[in-house]
Protein backbone atom coordinates (compact mmCIF):
# COMPACT_ATOMS: atom_id res chain seq x y z
CA UNK A 1 0.00 0.00 0.00
CA UNK A 2 3.01 2.34 0.17
CA UNK A 3 2.78 3.20 -3.52
CA UNK A 4 -0.86 4.21 -3.08
CA UNK A 5 -0.04 6.17 0.07
CA UNK A 6 2.78 7.99 -1.74
CA UNK A 7 0.43 8.93 -4.58
CA UNK A 8 -2.04 10.29 -2.06
CA UNK A 9 0.22 12.25 0.30
CA UNK A 10 2.94 13.27 -2.15
CA UNK A 11 0.71 14.60 -4.89
CA UNK A 12 2.49 17.97 -4.86
CA UNK A 13 5.97 16.42 -4.96
CA UNK A 14 6.84 16.98 -1.30
CA UNK A 15 7.51 14.37 1.34
CA UNK A 16 4.45 12.97 3.12
CA UNK A 17 3.82 10.98 6.28
CA UNK A 18 2.49 7.47 6.66
CA UNK A 19 1.47 5.77 9.90
CA UNK A 20 2.12 2.08 10.38
CA UNK A 21 1.35 -0.23 13.30
CA UNK A 22 4.04 -2.63 14.49
CA UNK A 23 3.03 -5.36 16.94
CA UNK A 24 5.36 -7.19 19.31
CA UNK A 25 5.31 -10.31 17.14
CA UNK A 26 6.14 -8.36 13.96
CA UNK A 27 9.54 -7.01 14.99
CA UNK A 28 11.47 -8.51 12.09
CA UNK A 29 14.41 -6.26 11.22
CA UNK A 30 14.59 -7.39 7.58
CA UNK A 31 10.92 -6.77 6.87
CA UNK A 32 10.91 -3.36 8.55
CA UNK A 33 14.21 -2.26 7.04
CA UNK A 34 12.73 -2.95 3.62
CA UNK A 35 9.71 -0.88 4.68
CA UNK A 36 12.02 2.00 5.73
CA UNK A 37 13.96 1.73 2.46
CA UNK A 38 10.71 1.76 0.47
CA UNK A 39 9.54 4.81 2.42
CA UNK A 40 12.79 6.60 1.59
CA UNK A 41 12.46 5.74 -2.10
CA UNK A 42 8.82 6.91 -2.13
CA UNK A 43 9.51 10.05 -0.07
CA UNK A 44 7.37 8.90 2.85
CA UNK A 45 8.19 9.66 6.46
CA UNK A 46 7.07 6.80 8.71
CA UNK A 47 5.20 7.33 11.95
CA UNK A 48 5.47 4.02 13.80
CA UNK A 49 2.75 3.10 16.29
CA UNK A 50 3.76 0.59 18.95
CA UNK A 51 1.22 -2.18 19.62
CA UNK A 52 1.16 -5.37 21.69
CA UNK A 53 -0.90 -8.44 20.68
CA UNK A 54 -4.65 -8.74 20.18
CA UNK A 55 -6.07 -11.57 22.30
CA UNK A 56 -9.39 -12.29 23.97
CA UNK A 57 -11.17 -9.32 22.35
CA UNK A 58 -8.66 -6.69 23.48
CA UNK A 59 -5.08 -5.58 23.05
CA UNK A 60 -2.76 -6.91 25.74
CA UNK A 61 -1.58 -4.42 28.33
CA UNK A 62 1.93 -3.26 27.38
CA UNK A 63 4.68 -4.46 29.68
CA UNK A 64 7.63 -2.36 30.80
CA UNK A 65 9.93 -5.36 30.32
CA UNK A 66 9.26 -5.11 26.55
CA UNK A 67 10.50 -1.52 26.24
CA UNK A 68 14.13 -2.53 25.76
CA UNK A 69 13.10 -5.03 23.07
CA UNK A 70 11.33 -2.21 21.24
CA UNK A 71 14.34 0.06 21.56
CA UNK A 72 16.74 -2.61 20.32
CA UNK A 73 14.45 -3.23 17.36
CA UNK A 74 14.05 0.46 16.51
CA UNK A 75 17.77 1.13 16.88
CA UNK A 76 18.56 -1.73 14.49
CA UNK A 77 16.77 0.11 11.67
CA UNK A 78 18.12 2.77 9.34
CA UNK A 79 15.34 5.33 9.66
CA UNK A 80 14.24 7.50 6.73
CA UNK A 81 15.00 10.91 8.22
CA UNK A 82 16.63 12.21 11.39
CA UNK A 83 13.37 12.34 13.37
CA UNK A 84 12.19 8.90 14.41
CA UNK A 85 8.46 9.30 14.99
CA UNK A 86 7.04 6.80 17.48
CA UNK A 87 3.47 6.69 18.83
CA UNK A 88 3.07 4.82 22.11
CA UNK A 89 -0.19 2.87 21.97
CA UNK A 90 -3.66 3.59 20.67
CA UNK A 91 -6.82 4.99 22.26
CA UNK A 92 -6.06 3.86 25.82
CA UNK A 93 -9.29 5.55 26.90
CA UNK A 94 -10.93 2.35 25.58
CA UNK A 95 -10.64 -0.69 27.84
CA UNK A 96 -10.16 -2.97 24.80
CA UNK A 97 -6.97 -1.04 23.93
CA UNK A 98 -5.39 -1.58 27.37
CA UNK A 99 -5.86 -5.21 28.40
CA UNK A 100 -9.59 -4.87 29.03
CA UNK A 101 -9.44 -2.06 31.57
CA UNK A 102 -9.19 1.71 31.67
CA UNK A 103 -6.05 2.78 33.53
CA UNK A 104 -4.81 6.32 32.80
CA UNK A 105 -2.22 6.17 35.59
CA UNK A 106 -0.65 2.99 34.20
CA UNK A 107 -0.64 4.42 30.67
CA UNK A 108 1.06 7.65 31.77
CA UNK A 109 3.73 5.75 33.73
CA UNK A 110 4.36 3.48 30.72
CA UNK A 111 4.44 6.41 28.29
CA UNK A 112 6.94 8.32 30.42
CA UNK A 113 9.22 5.31 30.90
CA UNK A 114 9.08 4.40 27.20
CA UNK A 115 9.84 7.98 26.18
CA UNK A 116 12.75 8.30 28.61
CA UNK A 117 14.21 5.01 27.41
CA UNK A 118 13.88 5.94 23.74
CA UNK A 119 15.51 9.34 24.23
CA UNK A 120 18.30 7.88 26.38
CA UNK A 121 19.13 5.54 23.50
CA UNK A 122 18.96 8.20 20.75
CA UNK A 123 17.93 11.85 20.89
CA UNK A 124 16.39 11.61 17.38
CA UNK A 125 13.23 9.97 18.70
CA UNK A 126 10.11 12.12 18.45
CA UNK A 127 7.66 10.60 20.92
CA UNK A 128 3.90 10.99 20.58
CA UNK A 129 1.23 9.75 22.97
CA UNK A 130 -1.58 7.54 21.74
CA UNK A 131 -4.43 9.19 19.93
CA UNK A 132 -7.66 9.16 21.94
CA UNK A 133 -11.25 8.51 21.02
CA UNK A 134 -12.46 12.08 21.38
CA UNK A 135 -16.11 11.02 21.44
CA UNK A 136 -15.85 8.31 24.12
CA UNK A 137 -18.23 8.72 27.05
CA UNK A 138 -17.51 7.81 30.65
CA UNK A 139 -18.61 4.18 30.94
CA UNK A 140 -17.25 0.79 32.02
CA UNK A 141 -15.51 0.40 28.66
CA UNK A 142 -14.46 3.97 27.83
CA UNK A 143 -13.44 7.22 29.49
CA UNK A 144 -13.95 10.75 28.26
CA UNK A 145 -10.70 12.07 26.72
CA UNK A 146 -10.54 15.15 28.96
CA UNK A 147 -11.00 13.12 32.12
CA UNK A 148 -8.50 10.51 30.93
CA UNK A 149 -5.81 13.12 30.31
CA UNK A 150 -6.51 14.77 33.66
CA UNK A 151 -6.06 11.38 35.37
CA UNK A 152 -2.84 10.81 33.42
CA UNK A 153 -1.44 14.12 34.62
CA UNK A 154 -2.44 13.39 38.22
CA UNK A 155 -0.32 10.23 38.05
CA UNK A 156 2.58 11.86 36.18
CA UNK A 157 2.39 15.68 36.57
CA UNK A 158 5.51 16.23 34.43
CA UNK A 159 4.40 13.85 31.66
CA UNK A 160 4.11 16.56 29.00
CA UNK A 161 7.86 17.20 29.38
CA UNK A 162 8.49 13.69 28.05
CA UNK A 163 6.54 13.89 24.80
CA UNK A 164 7.41 15.90 21.71
CA UNK A 165 4.04 16.45 20.08
CA UNK A 166 0.41 15.50 20.20
CA UNK A 167 -1.36 12.75 18.30
CA UNK A 168 -4.98 13.28 17.33
CA UNK A 169 -7.57 11.00 15.82
CA UNK A 170 -9.27 13.69 13.80
CA UNK A 171 -12.04 11.91 12.00
CA UNK A 172 -15.82 11.97 12.24
CA UNK A 173 -16.89 9.90 15.21
CA UNK A 174 -19.42 8.43 15.35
Amino acid sequence: DLEKAANLVNSNGDWGYVTVVVTEDQRDKHIWQKFMDDCRRLRLIPIVRVATKYTDDSWETPREDEINNWINFFNSLNWVIENRYVVIGNEPNHAKEWGGKIDPAAYSIYLKKFSQSLKNSNSDYFVLPAGFDQDAPNSKQTMDQKRYIEEMLKAEPELLNYIDGWNSHSYPNP
